[in-house]
Order: C-alpha cells, then sequence, then structure tokens
C-alpha cells in the first residue's frame, strides 16, 4: 500500500516534422488513454526520444499539469539539441522529488566525441522520485491505546 507504482509510457517519436509533430500530437491522446484505461493508476510516466525539445510539444504539452524535466539543456551527445524527457501530470505524481539532469557520458567516461557516439547520440537523462507512494513512508508501528 506504501510503494510508489506507475505506468511507464515509452516512445521515440519520429525525427522530423511534419511526422514527428503528429505523433506529438497523439501522444496527448496516448497519455489520456493509458491514465483513464480502467485500473486506477494515476502515475503516468511518459518517457523516451521525443525528438523535439519542450517547446515544440504541441497538444502533449497543453495536456493540464503536464510537467517535464529537462528543459535548456541539450540531451544529444553532440550538445545541440534537446531531444531526450520524461513527462508526468504533477498533480498525480508528487512522488518526484524535483531532481533530474541529463548524464554527461563524454565527460564521465573521459571519451572522445567519436568515443562517445559509438554508444550513442543520446545522453541518459533521469529523474529522481520517492519509493513512496505521494511522497512520504506511511507509520512504521501504531502507538498502543
Amino acid at each position: 500500500n506504501e510503494a510508489f507504482t506507475f505506468t511507464l509510457i515509452d516512445i521515440h517519436t519520429a525525427p522530423e516534422p511534419p511526422e514527428r509533430d503528429h505523433e506529438l500530437n497523439v501522444l496527448d491522446d496516448v497519455f489520456r488513454a493509458v491514465r483513464d484505461d480502467g485500473r486506477g493508476e494515476d502515475d503516468i510516466i511518459l518517457l523516451g526520444d521525443l525528438n523535439a525539445s519542450p517547446e515544440q510539444f504541441g497538444q502533449l504539452g497543453s495536456v493540464p499539469y503536464i510537467s517535464y524535466v529537462i528543459s535548456g539543456k541539450p540531451t544529444n551527445m553532440r550538445g545541440t539539441k534537446t531531444y531526450d524527457n520524461l513527462l508526468f501530470d504533477r498533480r498525480a505524481t508528487t512522488e518526484f522529488i524535483g531532481r533530474a539532469d541529463v548524464m554527461d557520458v563524454q565527460r564521465e567516461f573521459n571519451l572522445t566525441l567519436e568515443q562517445a557516439l559509438l554508444i550513442s547520440d543520446h545522453c541518459p537523462i533521469w529523474a529522481e522520485f520517492s519509493v513512496y507512494e505521494g511522497g512520504r513512508p506511511g507509520p512504521v508501528a501504531a502507538r498502543p491505546q
């Protein structure tokens, strides 16, 4: 009853408009459909390669209370674009503790750009969540009456 439960939607949109923009404009429907599928799970996390910065999210970015964790920071290995992100409804997913970032693989492992690109053209992103539903642990023991 105390564990943070959630549903992940892992996506990879088309790299270029107009296909990318169409897919972003459908992802708001996907987000709502998963949230409202009857299972009662309110913590829905959509993550992956959107091939778009938050300013380009279109209808996905207009979902009420939608929040994203990466803004104004490149997520591609060349350091030029923000493609990857993690989005959720900030009213429902109160377990997010506010920490998120992009891992600089090249710097972390002292690689050349060419070596880093052999791994991926994207940097990993991460976000930190509480393990407790609602972000707070329940009581460990009750007081005797």
